[in-house]
């Protein structure tokens, strides 16, 4: 299958640079997970942003509003729509902070927790059917490869 990436920088001696063209298949394969995601999520009446925060929440655990708008680029403001509409279908609550009285920290429900890991086992059903072809040592180095990607873009953060 052929994927649409956006066209190569070639060098003066005519080849194509491999960081254009690896930031292109990261790029088509990034859309391709968040499509995946986004109809898991809408499976369960979530919508994709939702879904994004309700894992961050459960992924560490507690967090304040203004550290989940901050990890996922929104305003405060769209955290608070996006967090009552987790709470209200039970999946967040909102706790006193007791490191902060002045603020609340959402923390994920057992409701949210267990949707959450529900829709994590068919993403992780989805790229087991997408590496099928690939051998287990091709899988390992695979991830390696990404584990190192994801390393190096966090320590430019």
């Amino acid at each position: 299958m052929a994927c649409v990436t956006q066209p190569t920088t070639t060098t003066e001696a005519g080849a194509v640079s491999r960081t254009d063209d690896l930031a292109a298949a990261i790029t088509a394969f990034f859309r391709a997970l968040e499509s995946s995601r986004s109809r898991d999520a809408l499976e369960v009446q979530l919508t994709p942003t939702e879904y994004r925060a309700l894992a961050r929440v459960v992924e560490v655990g507690n967090k304040t509003p203004k550290r989940l708008a901050i990890s996922m680029g929104m305003s405060t403001g769209a955290i608070t729509a996006i967090s009552d509409s987790l709470v209200a279908r039970g999946l967040l609550e909102r706790v006193a902070n007791e490191a902060d009285r002045r603020s609340v920290v959402l923390r994920p429900t057992p409701m949210g927790r267990e949707l959450v890991g529900r829709l994590f086992g068919n993403y992780s059903r989805v790229i087991g059917a997408a590496v099928e072809g690939l051998s287990d040592a091709e899988v390992q180095q695979l991830t390696v490869v990404l584990h190192n990607l994801t390393e190096g873009l966090n320590a430019r953060s």
